[in-house]
């Protein structure tokens, strides 16, 4: 009764606390708000656990201790003060005691080997304690996930349509469909926004690349931005990105119905979970590159050359106009006025073998002139845009308590250019043909016959200069990003019954998750509490391994005696000194000393307990000085 008393009183502290975190991280216990005082006290608890493992463990560790110095074998002189260290064991493992006695143990009894091995091991222990204990016992802050039926209220969500088109055409462009009486913005108004955009994508020559969330839409994707990075230092490039528009649709109606209202921070993920699967993975959206540059057509020449720097084209492309009939023709126009002349798909995709997924080549008249003179006649100015379209992995989700737009998260930085240099940008493109580049120059809104690209090229010219590739190239990335984005139809089905169009039988469910932003006991997404937790438990195994030892051995329970240090001091002054430890600084540097076997014996008539040291070899002076005592 007395070792299940001790054991209650040493051990079952730092089991309990253990134990008691690992079932709140089981059933994933969340707090919604906790209040700082409450968050601090947790701090002053993972202070206790930490005390309590280190108490437990210096309680095996003395009992080992003690247990060595009772039996015939003893215990080394090194590790006697083991169990004193565990506090801040870290001088201790670096000093020569425990080396020189570790050194001596290792090839001789296997008490003393084991005994060694339980020091480092325990006082490793002690030193993880602390941070363990920290890691473990305060919750982490984050978006968790919230238990909430979306199907009962708004029925199941499915996305109609192929998922993922590579190869985009004219029968692609069939399937969007749009009100003309929805009251969207023109597309010149939509065009006359994009120059504040250029404008702040130009600060990015003295600071870092921008990203912005711009809003463009030809075909009233509400609460959708598309996502912007845009370098125009060597030659322009923005890269743009958005989600689908049949996953906005499902998520707008979700986050604006208030079904969540009342929590504080709180947001609806949506996830694609395919037929027949209960997997759910993160949805894909087309993450779109165009890089232009400007040439002009020498007098005498019949080729025009671009440098390229950011897409995986790193070379200078020429274009020899004998080749291209229709731009050939196109030239003829060129006049005695400045302006705009149009624009040509020349798909160097096919004629270079160029790892792009379109071209347009924009081309114009420009007035070379100075102090109002002119000095040249009007010569024809060109701007190549090269496009490169994937598709990417991204988190989609709507802020329904912050706002209604709907945001999306990629796995790495859009504004990274380095990521242009992936080879995925070479052999997994999203093909473009003509028909659907020229499908979606004409978008639901239109209000003239001139094309969206002519629009753009009415915009951006300048008599001078020409065309603006700046306004270019983000005005085509905003304008293609968004077409892409119309691809599939979401349809919901309540009741039975269903709200468009539906296979059942391949369209992927559009499946939605409510998150929220609390603290939680969680082991989603963490390496370290795992393995913290894992160490915790060998540090309960090693806690009952010691009360299966104390009950089941021969020797049970030694009792509590010269469990501090200094009740061992008091022990050693009664003892009889050994001759050989020397006279001066009594034998403590030597690293023989501490590879003594040290034991407590009852010694001469009065059996007074004594420490008695004992070499290698088993003898000791103290021993012989005893003899003759008794002797006498």
């Amino acid at each position: 009764m007395a070792a299940i008393g001790h054991f209650a009183l040493f051990h079952l502290p730092a089991i309990a606390v253990t134990s008691t975190l690992l079932s709140l991280y089981l059933t994933n216990v969340r707090w919604d708000h906790p209040s700082i005082e409450a968050l601090n006290a947790l701090q002053f608890a993972a202070k206790a656990h930490e005390a309590f493992i280190i108490i437990c463990l210096t309680d095996i560790l003395l009992h080992r201790i003690r247990y060595g110095l009772l039996v015939e074998n003893g215990i080394l002189l090194g590790f006697l003060s083991s169990a004193f260290h565990l506090g801040s064991p870290i001088q201790y493992l670096l000093s020569e005691e425990l080396r020189a006695a570790i050194l001596h143990s290792t090839g001789k009894r296997v008490f003393h080997a084991i005994t060694g091995v339980m020091i480092i091991l325990i006082a490793l222990l002690c030193i993880a304690a602390s941070p363990l204990s920290a890691i473990v016992m305060i919750p982490r802050q984050g978006w968790w996930r919230v238990d909430f039926d979306f199907d009962y209220y708004t029925g199941v969500w499915y996305f109609h349509g192929n998922l993922y088109e590579m190869d985009l055409g004219s029968s692609q462009y069939a399937s969007l469909k749009a009100d003309q009486n929805r009251g969207q913005v023109s597309q010149g108004a939509l065009l006359e926004n994009v120059f504040p955009v250029v404008t702040l994508a130009r600060m990015g020559e003295t600071t870092s690349v921008p990203i912005l969330n711009v809003t463009y839409d030809n075909y009233r994707s509400w609460g959708r931005p598309i996502s912007l990075a845009m370098d125009t230092y060597y030659t322009p490039i923005a890269i743009a990105t958005c989600a689908m528009n049949p996953i906005v649709e499902a998520l707008l109606l979700l986050s604006t119905k208030g079904y969540l209202e009342g929590s504080a921070e709180w947001v609806i993920k949506s996830e694609r979970k395919a037929a027949n699967s209960t997997a759910a993975t993160k949805w894909k959206q087309p993450l779109l590159a165009v890089e232009c540059s400007q040439s002009e057509l020498p007098l005498g020449t019949q080729s025009a050359s671009f440098n390229f720097k950011y897409l995986p084209i790193t070379e200078t492309i020429h274009i020899d106009i004998e080749q291209h009939p229709s731009l050939k023709d196109l030239l003829k126009e060129v006049g005695k006025s400045a302006g705009p002349l149009g624009y040509r798909f020349l798909n160097l995709r096919h004629a270079l073998g160029l790892p792009i997924s379109a071209d347009i080549l924009f081309v114009s008249t420009v007035d070379e002139a100075a102090d109002g003179a002119r000095i040249y006649p009007p010569q024809p100015n060109f701007n190549l845009c090269l496009i490169s379209a994937q598709w990417t992995e991204a988190d989609v989700w709507a802020e329904g308590s912050k706002s209604s737009a709907i945001l999306s998260h990629l796995g790495f930085a859009l504004n990274d250019l380095n990521n242009l240099r992936d080879a995925s940008w070479e052999t997994d493109l999203i093909r473009m043909q003509d028909g659907w580049l020229i499908d979606i120059g004409f978008p639901p809104q239109i209000q003239s016959n001139r094309s969206s690209y002519q629009q753009i090229m009415d915009m951006s010219f300048d008599n001078v200069f020409g065309l603006d590739k700046d306004y270019l190239a983000i005005s085509l990335a905003l304008h293609i990003t968004d077409a892409i984005a119309q691809l599939g139809s979401s349809t919901s089905v309540f009741d039975g019954t269903v709200y468009g169009d539906l296979d059942s039988q391949n369209d992927p469910n559009i499946q939605h998750i409510a998150l929220k932003f609390l603290y939680a006991y969680e082991f989603q997404n963490s390496y370290a509490i795992p393995i913290a937790f894992a160490i915790l438990i060998l540090h309960i195994l090693i806690t009952l391994i010691h009360l299966g030892i104390v009950l089941l051995s021969k020797h049970p329970w030694q009792g509590s005696n010269w469990t501090t240090f200094e009740q061992l001091l008091v022990l050693a002054l009664r003892s009889t000194a050994p001759h050989e430890l020397g006279t001066v600084g009594g034998g403590v540097a030597s690293s023989a000393t501490w590879r003594r076997t040290a034991m407590v014996r009852a010694v001469g008539d009065e059996r007074q307990l004594q420490i008695i040291l004992k070499d290698s070899q088993g003898s000791s002076d103290q021993s012989q000085e005893m003899g003759e005592a008794n002797g006498q």
